[in-house]
């Protein structure tokens, strides 16, 4: 005797609902395989096609609920609990050939048919535990419902690689929205299509196992155990998100931070809070082999200010910039030096060093000096130093009791010389004079050329 169905609407609208949140729970978990490697991708695959299989699964269920056929439905434990192994294996099917970062056609054509299949699988074996009822199938609904199942795991798997190969956006967040609900619809217009396909047939047979469904009351069970799983997991999805992006910001800062380092020209090292050279840049490698030292040995060419500084650095935790010297075996240079405290949770963890090579830069300075201030050819002060030493001498007169002398002494006839011998002959001269004149002079005593070149 044939059965009149009819559907619940409600229970309808609630399957497709739960299908359109199965396949954005979907999408978000096409993500978490792709970016997540080794084991955590595994563990990624594995529960979130149970998790994926379920949420399936419970459109299929609360769609069956949605069949009225004026008797209690009952159903047979085994042929239900297939039907669910049914779906986590084609979720298990979708999300591996996500995981495989490369979705060629022949790989999504042929993920798509198993996909499919598995979904047209469960939705009739399904069909099959319901007791006390013989189905027969529509041929040609029956076939379309397949094929609209293969349609829409094609869709999907190319939806769900699409997705998962592109970055979070906001934009990204409106485009998952819209394709779940197409998913959805299509995962649910494959579910309706079959079961417009069934005639139902009351069979007097008593089945081996059953249990009885109160419609309604268990449609909603489903529905509110599934929606917390799958709101649990988007929340989780959630918090894995943010804290994937807090981890790749401070690794990007690592790296910016540890480049800046690298690529400095100045000489950077990191010294532990005991003066020892924990690492330097490349600059600083290069500086060590100039000046002839290494890492272990360093401390003995350090001078004493240096080490003050550094104590100094500990002490206040503040940095401090100076001039200091470094002498080794390959000679004296002279460093432009800044040492930074470096704080971990607030105690001291070591001190970076910044060293700029100013030996060049202050040889050239003393010697700009010195062709400021001193004759090139006697080495003697020039007039401008020796003004500047007298009005300092007659300043401290003042305040000092003491008298000072000004002797001034002319070479006469020193132009019959040059023009007799020589400018060579006059120059040898002017050099021997100074050297004579400063054996004789005191060392409190100042001599100088105010005449000459």
């Amino acid at each position: 005797m044939e059965i009149h169905v009819t559907y619940n609407v409600t229970l309808i609208c609630l399957s497709i609902l739960i299908a359109c949140a199965a396949a954005y729970i979907s999408l978000e978990l096409s993500r978490k395989v792709t970016i997540h490697t080794g084991l955590k991708s595994k563990i990624w695959l594995i529960g979130g096609s149970l998790i994926m299989g379920f949420g399936i699964w419970s459109m299929h269920f609360v769609g069956m609920m949605a069949v009225d056929i004026d008797m209690p439905i009952q159903y047979e434990f085994m042929p239900l609990i297939a039907s669910i192994g049914a779906a986590v294996s084609g979720s298990f099917v979708s999300l591996y050939f996500v995981s495989r970062h490369i979705l060629t056609y022949y790989r999504l054509l042929t993920g798509s048919v198993v996909l499919g299949a598995s979904i047209a699988s469960m939705h009739y074996i399904g069909m099959s535990a319901i007791s006390r009822v013989m189905i027969t199938y529509e041929p040609l609904l029956f076939t379309a419902s397949i094929l609209i199942a293969i349609a829409a795991s094609f869709v999907s798997l190319k939806i769900f690689f699409d997705l998962a190969m592109k970055k979070h956006s906001d934009h990204l967040m409106i485009y998952k929205v819209i394709s779940s609900i197409v998913m959805g619809i299509g995962i649910s217009g494959m579910q309706y299509t079959g079961m417009l396909a069934a005639t139902f047939r009351l069979d007097m047979a008593p089945p081996k196992s059953h249990m009885e469904i109160h419609t309604f009351h268990w449609s909603i069970f489903v529905a509110l155990i599934i929606f917390c799983i799958q709101t649990l997991l988007l929340f989780s999805s959630h918090a894995d998100r943010k804290f994937i992006k807090q981890s790749e910001r401070i690794k990007d800062n690592e790296q910016r931070f540890e480049s800046l380092i690298v690529h400095n020209i100045d000489a950077i090292f990191i010294l532990s809070l005991e003066g020892e050279i924990i690492s330097s840049n490349h600059a600083g490698e290069d500086m060590i082999r100039k000046f002839g030292f290494n890492m272990r040995n360093w401390k003995y060419y350090t001078s004493e200010k240096f080490k003050q500084l550094f104590e100094q650095v500990k002490l206040d935790k503040q940095a401090i910039n100076s001039d200091s010297e470094l002498i080794t075996e390959k000679g004296q240079f002279h460093l432009n030096i800044t040492l930074i405290p470096v704080e971990v949770h607030q105690e001291l963890d070591s001190i970076y060093v910044i060293c700029k090579d100013m030996t060049k830069q202050y040889r050239a300075e003393k010697e700009i000096h010195r062709m400021a201030h001193y004759d090139s050819l006697t080495d003697l002060p020039n007039r401008r130093h020796a003004i500047s030493h007298l009005t300092e001498v007659l300043n401290r007169e003042h305040t000092l009791d003491y008298n000072t002398v000004v002797f001034f002494l002319d070479l006469n006839r020193f132009k019959v010389i040059n023009d007799a011998l020589g400018h060579n002959v006059g120059d040898q001269l002017l050099q021997m004079t100074a050297k004579r004149l400063l054996s004789v002079v005191p060392d409190n005593g100042f001599i100088a050329r105010l005449g000459g070149r």
